[in-house]
């Protein structure tokens, strides 16, 4: 990308960059995924620039992912691996199993 290209744009182009390469290692050359990250984010940059984009942070979603995650990985005496695996305390692992055992209920 050109130096005068907008940071924002860069990031963007970088980061699905690297989530093609973890995705498709093997399947596409760098080259080839550069260029398809590339122009998607000038297909974004073309349709909607100047568009006041929000991103919102969707805390609410993120916690109810981790939550899913800490479920499905919770295996009945697995609490201080979670912990460390999800930046928890080993009370809030306690909780999120023991809400998921209610529901099941």
């Amino acid at each position: 990308m050109a130096t005068d290209y907008p940071i924002a744009l860069i990031d963007m182009q970088e980061f699905l960059a690297e989530k093609l390469q973890q995705k498709l290692a093997g399947k596409l050359a760098d080259d080839e995924i550069k260029t398809i990250s590339c122009e998607v984010v000038e297909m974004m940059r073309a349709n909607h620039s100047g568009e006041p984009i929000y991103i919102p942070k969707a805390a609410s979603w993120e916690c109810k992912n981790t939550h899913d995650q800490i479920r499905r990985k919770f295996n009945g005496a697995n609490h201080h691996e979670l912990c460390q695996l999800f930046n928890k305390s080993l009370s809030q692992v306690y909780r999120i199993v023991k809400n998921k055992r209610q529901a099941t209920v």
